[in-house]
């Protein structure tokens, strides 16, 4: 399954999973559709902003006990995107644009712990490259020439002396 199809069923489940939620909250009369079809009625504003909060608060971060901001920008973009994508409903841009200006509010960073800083990366130091380069040079089985592992050793000393992260070196080579 392509990534992006992945990420669209993960916010498809994600808002099924509020819509079970948050049902019983609404006001009677008031119901919200729980899957993206044709002719799905559009979330109201107040209904946007419980989806983000509910997020906010839902999502646990791979790293940290929380989602970054950046991650739930994301996540509540790409929920605008797949409303006219799936529903084929126009979504107007006063609503994503206060949903935006909601989630930078002070009243949004008050509820929701939310951060941006980067987290802390653990770096090798030379007795791991020292393992390492010892590993590809004594193994005949997954490198099977000298010049791969050369080539294996000679970009793990680029890694080791400069402070850029791998895919970086590795995107710049390409160019």
């Amino acid at each position: 399954m392509p990534p992006t199809v992945a990420c669209h069923g993960r916010i498809k489940t994600l808002w099924a999973e509020y819509v079970e939620y948050a049902t019983p909250k609404l006001n009677p009369g008031v119901t919200l559709d729980a899957e993206f079809k044709r002719g799905m009625r559009l979330p109201d504003q107040k209904t946007v902003k419980g989806f983000i909060q509910w997020l906010a608060t839902t999502l646990k971060g791979r790293l940290r006990k929380n989602i970054t901001y950046n991650n739930l920008q994301f996540y509540f973009r790409t929920f605008f995107a797949l409303i006219p994508r799936y529903a084929l409903v126009y979504v107007p841009s006063e609503l994503r644009l206060s949903t935006l200006a909601y989630s930078v509010s002070e009243e949004f960073m008050s509820f929701i712990n939310l951060t941006n800083s980067p987290a802390k990366k653990i770096y090798a130091n030379v007795v791991d490259g020292d393992i390492i380069i010892g590993f590809i040079w004594r193994d005949k089985q997954r490198f099977r020439t000298n010049r791969l592992r050369i080539q294996c050793v000679y970009t793990l000393n680029i890694f080791t002396i400069g402070s850029e992260r791998p895919g970086a070196v590795l995107v710049s080579e390409m160019v």
